[in-house]
């Protein structure tokens, strides 16, 4: 097992070569196999006790010194892993804001497109409305007018009832007087008739004679 020294040149054995290789580089291994072929010291010069000392003393310290620099070196290797995890969650962090701002975005874009059809849609409307009061207009003026003409037509007719009923008036009374100045045995034979037969025995003839006797008998009672 290696002590951290080479035979050679008395140096410390470099970290990555110590637990593999006896010496601190390949010219020391080549000196000392030509060496103990020579069967000479494999040592460039003669290690003494306060050298070795002192060597292993230096050897102790490098080695702390490398102790703490792989401490140093693997806590800076857990930070490096914790910015790493840090950046990559910010970097989906970020993605994830942009897709919802996309999604957003495209949200109100269909929004406002949505929007300007119902405007449209509005409009149209409004204008179907408007044309629709303008016609409504046009026909309730021409129902006055409509209105008007038959108020004219109706006060026309009720003028002509009133003289058709003021002429058959006229005529009725012309034709009573008529009818009691030429048939004047009429009204003595009538007031005979209905006076002498039951009215149980009356018929339709007799009821018309009766309607004819009360409108021939009225002018003459009136007199």
């Amino acid at each position: 097992m290696s002590s951290g020294i080479c035979p050679v040149c008395a140096q410390p054995i470099p970290q990555q070569r110590r637990k593999a290789s006896t010496y601190c580089s390949d010219t020391c291994r080549q000196r000392a196999a030509k060496r103990r072929k020579r069967n000479q010291p494999i040592a460039d010069v003669p290690v003494t006790a306060e050298a070795a000392t002192e060597t292993a003393q230096r050897l102790q310290i490098a080695e702390r010194k490398v102790a703490k620099l792989e401490k140093l070196v693997k806590r800076q290797r857990q930070i490096n892993r914790k910015q790493v995890d840090t950046f990559r969650n910010a970097a989906d962090r970020i993605a994830t804001a942009r897709k919802r701002q996309a999604e957003a975005e495209a949200d109100k874009a269909a929004a406002l497109a949505h929007a300007n059809d119902l405007l449209l849609h509005i409009e149209q409307q409004r204008n179907d409305f408007r044309n629709q009061c303008e016609k409504l207009q046009e026909q309730m003026a021409d129902y006055q007018d409509l209105k008007m003409e038959v108020a004219q037509v109706n006060s026309f007719v009720q003028t002509k009832m009133k003289e058709l009923e003021a002429a058959a008036a006229t005529l009725a009374l012309q034709s009573r007087e008529l009818t009691a100045s030429q048939y004047p045995d009429y009204l003595f034979f009538a007031q005979h008739y209905f006076r002498t037969k039951d009215r149980s025995f009356w018929t339709q003839a007799d009821t018309s004679r009766l309607k004819r006797y009360q409108a021939a008998q009225s002018p003459t009672s009136s007199r």
